[in-house]
């Protein structure tokens, strides 16, 4: 069901913050002094640290391959000089979260496939930008179907978390739930009504990212190809196949 996520609201698979919202913790002797035992507030992703290291070890995070077949950029920011204390805040202003829909074509109501299990396709479903250098606070919008809309005790498992599957708990966003996060962590205000203009601009915004989202033919599973390859050619452990 997700997991427990107190006090946030959803689970994993979940795009409401119990499903996204993580600490991160560096260490090291490269780590300056000055920033040993701080806490940092600010938006970051596990792909920034690609691009990250990259810059740290002097290499070019840019993929001429990828490139060259037309997919989009690497969405990587280098976070160093924030981690390092050279900069005040995050080299990251806004993230794109993903989901996946339904096989291609089907846009039936309450179509959710939040394991992303082929055939499916790739979209972004919410936005979250950080006006907080400008004051303006950290700002999240919600589209479509969003599973595990809930929220759990601090004792899990309990009787209430039975009840809370992910397929029999989706809240729906239309045509966008707004929150802001920053004073509202738990996401227990939608502010679409209040701020419509905003929801707009970050709908059209949004509507950018799935213009250029790469969503992979994923072919359709097949458990007994993965399973032989699993048990013949890897050891039993999970490995590349194809039949």
């Amino acid at each position: 069901v997700g997991a427990n996520n107190f006090p946030l609201r959803g689970g994993k698979a979940s795009n409401f913050e119990g499903g996204i919202r993580v600490n991160a913790f560096v260490a090291g002797g490269v780590l300056p002094d000055a920033m040993r035992g701080r806490k940092l507030n600010g938006l970051g992703t596990v792909w920034d640290w690609y691009g990250t290291f990259a810059a740290m070890g002097g290499s070019d995070p840019y993929d001429k391959r990828a490139a060259a077949a037309g997919l989009p950029p690497v969405d990587s920011v280098n976070l160093w000089p924030w981690i390092s204390g050279e900069a005040s805040t995050s080299g990251r202003s806004s993230i794109a979260l993903g989901t996946s829909s339904c096989v291609p074509g089907d846009t039936a109501p309450g179509c959710i496939n939040e394991w992303g299990a082929a055939p499916s396709r790739t979209l972004v479903d919410g936005l979250i930008v950080d006006e907080g250098s400008s004051g303006g606070g950290l700002w999240k919008l919600l589209v479509g179907h969003i599973p595990m809309d809930g929220w759990q005790g601090p004792q899990y498992p309990n009787a209430s978390s039975l009840n809370w599957a992910a397929e029999d708990s989706i809240h729906s966003c239309s045509p966008g739930c707004l929150f802001r996060i920053d004073v509202d962590p738990t996401e227990h205000e939608d502010l679409a009504d209040v701020y419509p203009q905003r929801v707009q601009t970050m709908l059209a915004e949004l509507r950018k990212h799935n213009a250029s989202t790469f969503s992979p033919d994923r072919g359709t599973p097949d458990l007994d190809g993965a399973c032989d390859a699993a048990l013949k050619q890897h050891g039993g452990f999970w490995g590349p196949w194809l039949r």
